[in-house]
């Protein structure tokens, strides 16, 4: 695990292009704690993320070893919030512990530098949970302070924290603690943070999650919300065919989707209604809760299940089968069925821990990850684009383009790939292709300024300068602040309509946004030479040539 590097699965956005990450001033404070990531409001999770950049940089060693301890440190949460919950059942405690440290649909969680959240809000909630014990064992309002402030961390490292309290009134259940004025009283302050977030999630998320209602119906929705959890279920007991992403049926869901509510539905009536039992009702509606927000009700994704979810979720099936178990070893008489068990413990340990261990090698990097899902799902567009762009980001651009070519082919006006593939287009030369695209794009996505950005750049290379000039012109409209925008402007301006004097205002103006790209000095030393300017023009491939930029040796002799 710690050879693996980033992935091009949100590690871009979460770490090696995250400028959050750069400073702890008390202004980067601010803008943590203020600023949304992947449309999510996490703070506490770009803290850990942003400390980690400051020790090691962007090697990802750092990020991995960062990952694994706070999964060390969980493990034995689990382990300590079981043995009080389990009334200091070693062997329960000790089970669900081993259980939830090695379960192959927990490497996700580990693994994958982006899902540090997970492993933040985990602790958090976990130390809540011990508190709440605590609590309901010695009682005390320093406790019920401590516990909220818990609860408030866990919120801030992840929003799916918003169960807590639910989760503290099954605890109340399972504990046979009356649920009287006090017990609710006690849990008004917990509910009111949990909807004060939930708020939060749901303004951040508002224009995703109508976009998704527009692709899935609310009928779709309940189908993949059943069959998300039966599928949790069954890959507790059989983790096979694992994937870092599993798409939305194509087509839209099947017979096992429409049966999947029906079958959710009468577990639970069974298990709540007709059992009776206090461990079986606790240990399924744990499970549930803690997973609810993720069947796909709500939520906003690319896939009907994801294997991260499961990280607290299982605590409670776990739970559930560790103590089924030790319940009937004790009614055993004969030493070889508990040896039995035993030996069952131990091969299931063995073998959860080798396929765990072969899915941590699968979070090599970009390319080992994509090649492992689209092994499962061949047609899934999104796996085709993404390898695609790892391909890209190695300069690799004829490989890049026939992988997002594939994704496009598969899924008609995926707006993502159409870009991508313009991009990629126009790196080929294939200037024509890349219009096209970003074209199309622009008519996908209206308020794009990147879309105009492509336009103007292919257009400029087609020599259809006055195009160009209104695209770009579009663009900045769009983007006032861009840099990128105004450089390309301004090689429109100097290259194809020699006015030179604009061309220079626009190198002026996007260096004093980005003063640390040394093109955009390299731009303007030509704008100066052109206006006669040779002083200026040295001192601009002066620096440029301090930035890593560089310079034709043609054009430094032009200037002595």
């Amino acid at each position: 695990m710690f050879l693996n590097g980033f992935t091009n699965w949100d590690d871009i956005l979460y770490v090696t292009s995250n400028k959050l990450l750069h400073s702890l001033s008390p202004e980067g404070l601010k803008a943590i704690f203020t600023t949304p990531v992947v449309s999510n409001y996490h703070p506490v999770t770009i803290l850990s993320l942003a400390l980690n950049y400051q020790l090691f940089g962007l090697e990802p060693a750092g990020y991995h070893a960062t990952s694994l301890i706070l999964h060390l440190v969980n493990i034995v949460l689990v382990y300590v919030m079981i043995m009080k919950l389990a009334k200091g059942n070693h062997w329960v405690s000790l089970f669900t512990a081993a259980v939830f440290a090695i379960h192959p649909m927990h490497v996700e969680s580990v693994a994958w530098v982006s899902e540090r959240k997970d492993l933040l809000y985990t602790l958090f909630f976990l130390l809540g949970m011990i508190g709440y014990l605590d609590y309901l064992d010695k009682g005390g309002l320093k406790r019920l302070i401590w516990i909220g402030v818990l609860f408030l961390l866990s919120l801030l490292s992840k929003p799916a924290a918003v169960v807590f309290p639910v989760v503290l009134l099954l605890v109340d259940y399972y504990r046979q603690r009356k649920i009287d004025m006090r017990a609710i009283l006690e849990k008004v302050p917990y509910f009111l943070l949990s909807i004060a977030f939930g708020i939060i999630a749901i303004q951040i998320q508002s224009q995703k999650a109508i976009a998704s209602l527009d692709v899935y119906s609310y009928l779709d929705r309940i189908q993949f919300a059943g069959f998300g959890f039966l599928w949790y279920i069954v890959k507790f007991f059989i983790p096979a065919s694992l994937s870092a992403l599993h798409p939305f049926p194509a087509g839209g869901p099947g017979l096992l989707y429409h049966i999947a509510p029906f079958l959710a539905a009468g577990l639970l009536i069974y298990i709540v209604l007709f059992r009776r039992s206090r461990l079986w009702t606790f240990s399924i509606l744990f499970y549930l809760v803690t997973i609810a927000l993720v069947l796909q009700l709500l939520s906003v994704g690319t896939a009907v299940v994801a294997e991260r979810y499961t990280y607290v979720p299982y605590i409670g099936i776990a739970f559930l089968v560790g103590m089924l178990l030790d319940k009937w070893t004790k009614r055993q008489d004969k030493p070889v069925l508990k040896n039995s068990v035993a030996g069952l413990f131990t091969i299931l340990l063995v073998a959860f821990s080798g396929l765990t261990f072969m899915r941590t090698m699968v979070w090599k990097d970009s390319e080992v990850l994509w090649n492992d899902v689209l092994e499962k799902y061949p047609d899934s567009h999104r796996a085709w684009t993404n390898r695609g762009l790892h391909y890209f980001e190695l300069g690799e651009y004829a490989q890049a383009y026939e992988d997002i070519d594939k994704g496009v082919q598969l899924k008609a006006n995926f707006s993502t790939g159409i870009e991508w593939r313009g991009k990629t287009a126009y790196q080929l030369k294939n200037y024509q292709q890349a219009y096209q695209d970003a074209e199309l794009f622009s008519r996908l996505k209206p308020g794009s300024w990147q879309a105009f950005l492509d336009m103007g750049k292919a257009l400029t290379r087609l020599n259809r300068a006055q195009e160009a000039e209104a695209a770009l012109n579009k663009a900045l409209e769009l983007n006032p602040g861009s840099p990128d925008i105004l450089n390309s402007r301004g090689v429109l301006y100097f290259n194809k309509l020699k006015r030179y004097q604009e061309a220079l205002d626009d190198f002026n103006l996007a260096i004093r946004i980005s003063p640390e790209n040394g093109t955009y000095y390299l731009n303007r030393a030509r704008c100066y030479y052109m206006l006669s300017n040779l002083p200026e023009a040295r001192e601009n491939v002066r620096i440029a040539k301090s930035l890593g930029t560089e310079v034709d040796p043609s054009f430094e002799n032009l200037l002595k």
